[in-house]
Parts: structure tokens; C-alpha cells; sequence
């Protein structure tokens, strides 16, 4: 009768600390949300899958390593897209500063949009030989490309 009491006692002390062990996870849980708050959601803009790439070449531009934002540094304006979003070509307007607008040309390699020419205001027209047809004409339509002198 002894050993059968001493048994149910272990049972019942391994039960208690089960339960204290569960409450003390569930209790630490409970603390540290109260204590740290609730976890920070992050919600990101849905964008062009070329804003990184101009982000980056943005960035070269002004000696920061900070990447510009799209919708605080800056925004991106008369986007045009040529051969199935192959090539892109857009405006990209600085927001907070006195800087004149930009134009960047993109080409998309591999999944990936790189620059190809710009961010610039005009380009000489040597630097569209590598660009299709429609894109290098559209360039010079907008103004944007010029002789240099020899």
C-alpha cells in the first residue's frame, strides 16, 4: 500500500509541475507581449519592379549609402514601356529639393531591371547606339538627347 501511495503522489507531482511549467511558457509569453508590445507589421507599397534599380543609381548620385524611397525621395512620372517592359524609360521627379527631373533607361536582363543610361537630363546620341529603335527615337522626340561637339 506504500508504494502505490508514494506512486500516485509522484503522479501528482508531475502533473503539478507540468502545469506550473506550461503556465510559466504561457505566463512568459503573455509578460513579454505586454511588456514589448505587439510585433511591428511591415506593409510594403507595391512598385515597379525597376524603382530598386533606381533607387540604387540614385543613390551613387548623391554620396549616401541610404537608398532614396520611392514616394518620399522621390517619384516616378511618364513611364513608358517598350518590347513587353524589355525596355523602360521614365521620369523620376525628386521630391524635397530644388533638383531638376531626371530620365532613366532600364533593360530588363535575366528578370532583373539594370540602368542602362541615365538618371540624366539629356544624353548625347552616341550613348543610343545600343538601344532598340523605338526607345532611342523616343528619347529624341522628348528633347532629350544632343550632338557633341567635335
Amino acid at each position: 500500500m506504500l508504494y502505490k501511495k508514494d506512486e500516485a503522489s509522484q503522479t501528482r507531482t508531475i502533473g503539478i509541475l507540468l502545469l506550473i511549467g506550461a503556465l510559466l511558457l504561457t505566463g512568459g509569453f503573455v509578460v513579454k507581449q505586454f511588456l514589448l508590445g505587439s510585433p511591428v507589421q511591415v506593409v510594403l507599397q507595391s512598385s515597379d519592379p525597376f524603382v530598386g534599380a533606381i533607387s540604387q543609381s540614385l543613390a551613387g548620385t548623391q554620396g549616401t549609402s541610404v537608398l532614396p524611397k520611392n514616394g518620399t525621395d522621390f517619384t516616378l512620372e511618364n513611364t513608358a514601356r517598350f518590347d513587353n517592359a524589355q525596355w523602360v524609360v521614365t521620369s523620376i521627379k525628386p521630391l524635397g529639393n530644388n533638383a531638376e527631373k531626371s530620365v532613366v533607361v532600364l533593360n530588363n536582363s535575366s528578370g532583373l531591371y539594370q540602368v542602362v543610361i541615365g538618371p540624366g537630363t539629356s544624353f548625347p546620341v552616341t550613348q543610343l547606339s545600343g538601344l532598340p529603335a523605338d526607345v532611342a527615337q523616343y528619347l529624341k522626340d522628348l528633347g532629350l538627347t544632343y550632338v557633341p561637339a567635335k
